[in-house]
């Protein structure tokens, strides 16, 4: 790293996340993967560990130990070892429970956040055997909670970084965990401007992209113009509300009425609890012949699906129901770094990385015939997409790549 002295031994790093290992959070994997690659020694935790993980490529990781698969008895006995051990941070911690308690609503909820309490004891004895110095955390919501009893058990710092739906539908004790971590890392300003509204240090938060793993900037662009006689859309995630696939696909049967002259396929690539609800819909709206659902895409097909895309749509709403919304999606990194021509919605952190008509287009969220409007202009405006193509690829390189992003996480781990 610049500046940095390479003599000097590297920090024994813990990551804690949700669960382990998961396709959706390929971005965390790549992060360790890099700073193996810098020297650290790396140990992974997860809450839980998931065994169907066919679909996520493991290759360099290291395992991961599993937190919730221990006993209760595993818990309360290493709860114990610590109030022997280190009777001061053990009451300390315990102060610190009780004030959550209070603050949190509902049995059940604080039922959760004694479990954590203990959980945590069992994560706090492994990190001092193995000697960990720092305890970097993925998502502000339960892992968070864990690390954070963990730090004051141990003494060893925490620090998170926060995402999308883990601050706006599981948002408790943000405040809390933002106080004790000895940093807050966030993926968008977006996310840094709701922290600071709800009271969280402007100082202690830094932001810091998903690492990615882009091509290199001099490969061939994608052209922006289609040779295969029809255009093709492609979208791509898990089949839920807040990837707006339902509006996408009534765009699409806006533009087709828009654009009878210009043969055109949408794609859409992904599995998820909304499939039967999408089939529906394509049925309903009869356009059975212009659509390809093509199922879920093994981490290792997504590249090779996208580039023989036109242009990559991704709808991102706001679940009206649960509060779930995007942060700043990894697809959309994704296609614009591949020379992809994009178009997104104003949601949450989007428009920092999709600058509408410089980098890509926005729609409004939800509004199918906004949307039908800017794909439209996709197909219809070759110079303007070229454009936007090269900018896109430029700008993903200049503020989401591995490299810019890794060196921002390392100044927080090191400071």
């Amino acid at each position: 790293m610049r500046g940095r002295d390479h003599l000097k031994p590297k920090k024994h790093v813990a990551y804690l996340v949700p669960e382990y290992p998961v396709v959706s959070e390929t971005f965390v994997y790549r992060e360790i993967r890099v700073l193996i690659s810098l020297g650290y020694p790396i140990s992974t935790y997860a809450l839980r560990e998931n065994p169907d993980s066919f679909d996520v490529y493991k290759d360099g990781l290291p395992p991961a130990h599993s937190i919730y698969s221990k006993s209760i008895v595993s818990h309360i006995c290493a709860f114990l070892v610590c109030l022997c051990a280190s009777p001061k941070a053990t009451f300390k911690t315990l102060q610190l429970f009780i004030h959550d308690a209070i603050e949190l609503k509902g049995w059940q909820v604080k039922g959760k956040l004694l479990v954590q309490l203990f959980a945590s004891s069992y994560l706090a004895r492994s990190l001092c055997k193995k000697n960990v110095d720092h305890l970097h955390v993925h998502f502000i919501h339960s892992p968070a909670q864990v690390a954070m009893y963990a730090s004051s058990l141990s003494g060893i710092p925490f620090t998170v970084t926060a995402h999308a739906t883990d601050i706006y539908t599981h948002g408790q004790l943000l405040v809390e965990k933002s106080r004790r971590a000895k940093s807050v890392v966030t993926i968008s300003e977006f996310n840094k401007k709701y922290l600071e509204s709800i009271g969280v240090e402007s100082s202690k938060i830094s932001v810091i992209r998903c690492i990615l793993d882009l091509p290199e900037l001099d490969q061939d662009i994608c052209r922006p113009d289609s040779t295969r006689g029809r255009f093709v859309f492609g979208s791509l995630g898990r089949l839920v509300r807040k990837k707006g696939f339902l509006t996408l696909l009534r765009a699409y049967k806006i533009l087709l009425e828009l654009s009878d002259e210009q043969p055109l396929e949408l794609q859409i690539a992904g599995s998820g609890p909304q499939l039967r609800e999408i089939e529906s819909l394509i049925k309903e709206l009869g356009i059975q012949n212009q659509v390809k659902l093509v199922g879920a895409l093994h981490q290792s097909k997504v590249s090779g699906w996208m580039r023989n895309l036109d242009c990559f749509v991704l709808a991102c709403e706001q679940d009206a129901k649960s509060g779930d919304i995007d942060g700043i999606p990894v697809v959309l990194m994704e296609s614009m770094s591949y020379g992809i021509p994009s178009i997104s919605t104003e949601v949450s952190g989007v428009p920092e990385l999709v600058i509408d008509q410089i980098t890509g287009l926005l729609a409004a969220p939800e509004n199918p015939a906004d949307l039908a409007q800017s794909m439209l202009m996709m197909i219809s405006n070759v110079q303007l997409r070229s454009q936007m193509v090269v900018r896109a690829k430029s700008h993903v390189f200049d503020e989401f790549s591995k490299e810019t992003n890794i060196e921002r996480l390392v100044e927080v781990f090191e400071t």
